[in-house]
């Protein structure tokens, strides 16, 4: 189990800097890139329980995406 106190997430320079080096070999659009910025999220802090709300495309899913890529978290349930 993972606990966390809180992420940091790239700013939009560096995720700026990450498309032009990757867009033209695998990327053919900008999705995910740039919505956590667009939206100025740049930090989460944790506490006992967390809560992430928005609307449709407003980077719920792609933040915790990346935390779980991030951390090593692997996806799916074990029996």
């Amino acid at each position: 189990m993972i606990y966390l106190r809180s992420f940091t997430f790239p700013n939009a320079d560096r995720e700026f800097d990450f498309i032009l080096d990757i867009k033209r070999t695998c990327y053919d659009s900008f999705y995910p890139f740039k919505i956590l910025s667009n939206h100025d999220l740049d930090r989460l802090d944790f506490d006992t329980v967390t809560i992430l709300y928005g609307g449709n495309g407003s980077g719920k899913s792609t933040a915790l995406n990346v935390i779980a890529e991030k951390t090593g978290i692997r996806r799916g349930f074990r029996l």
